[in-house]
C-alpha cells in the first residue's frame, strides 16, 4: 500500500513537472507593434523597445530600452535594464596628476560625449557641495579632499516620455565614493557612455510584461505580434 502511494506520488510530480516544462517552452520571440508605432522585439533573453522616427520629441536613438528577460510563468516576463545602466560605471575611468601647483584647489574635469544641452555637475566632499559654471565641465574642490561623490543631470530636466509629462528615464547620474590621491592637483573623470542617449533611455527595474497568444501588454500599451519580415525604419545610434 505504501509502495503504491509512493508510486502515485512520484507519477503525479513527474506529470506536474512535465506540464510546467511544456508551458514554459512556448517561444515568445518575435516582433510586436502597437498602434502608435512603438515596437518590441524579443530575441532570446533580450527585450528591445523602440519608437519610430515620427515620434515627438525626436530621440537621439529610437532604441529606448534594452532589457534582460526573466520568465516568471507561462504568460508573464520580468524585465530589467539595470545591467546596461551600470555599464556607465563599469567603463568610467578616473586619473589624477600632480603639477606642483601652488593652488589651494584641485580641478576635477569631466570628459563625456553628451552634447545636447548643458549639464549641471555637483561634487560633494562630505561636508560641502561644489558646482560647475554653466557650460563648463570642471569643478574646483579644496586641496586635501580625501573622498568625493559627483552628480550629473541635465539643466533642462530629464526626457518626457508620455503626453502626461511622465519620464521613465534616468533623471541624474550619481557616483559612488571615489578616493582622491593625497598629492593630486587635478583629476580627470572619463564617462564614455554618458552620451546624448543616456538621459532619454528608459530605466526599467523589475517590470512585468504579460503575453497571451499574439498579444503583449506593457505600460498600458497593447502590442500585436507581426511577421518578422515587416520592418519599421529606425534611427541608427548606440544601443
Amino acid at each position: 500500500m505504501i509502495y503504491e502511494c509512493m508510486k502515485m506520488y512520484f507519477l503525479t510530480m513527474c506529470l506536474c513537472l512535465t506540464i510546467c516544462a511544456y508551458g514554459y517552452k512556448e517561444d515568445y520571440s518575435g516582433t510586436y507593434v502597437c498602434e502608435s508605432g512603438a515596437r518590441i522585439e524579443i530575441k532570446g533573453d533580450a527585450f528591445i523597445y523602440t519608437e519610430h522616427l515620427d515620434h515627438m520629441p525626436i530621440w537621439y536613438n529610437d532604441t529606448l530600452s534594452v532589457c534582460k528577460i526573466k520568465r516568471v510563468d507561462k504568460h508573464v516576463l520580468e524585465i530589467s535594464s539595470l545591467d546596461s545602466f551600470y555599464d556607465v560605471y563599469r567603463t568610467m575611468e578616473i586619473s589624477s596628476s600632480k603639477n606642483d601647483s601652488k593652488s589651494d584647489s584641485i580641478e576635477v574635469s569631466f570628459q563625456f560625449p553628451y552634447s545636447f544641452n548643458d549639464l549641471n555637475i555637483s561634487i560633494s566632499t562630505g561636508d560641502k557641495n561644489y558646482y560647475n559654471n554653466i557650460s563648463r565641465r570642471h569643478v574646483n574642490i579644496p586641496k586635501g579632499t580625501k573622498k568625493i561623490t559627483f552628480t550629473i543631470f541635465p539643466q533642462k530636466g530629464g526626457a518626457i516620455h508620455t503626453v502626461y509629462g511622465q519620464s521613465y528615464g534616468v533623471m541624474y547620474l550619481q557616483s559612488f565614493d571615489e578616493d582622491i590621491a593625497p598629492d593630486a592637483d587635478s583629476i580627470t573623470i572619463k564617462l564614455p557612455l554618458l552620451d546624448n542617449h543616456f538621459f532619454e533611455k528608459y530605466l526599467i527595474t523589475r517590470e512585468y510584461v504579460y503575453i497571451d497568444g499574439d498579444r503583449l501588454y506593457w505600460k498600458d500599451m497593447n502590442f500585436k505580434r507581426i511577421n518578422n519580415d515587416i520592418s519599421v525604419p529606425l534611427k541608427k545610434g548606440r544601443v
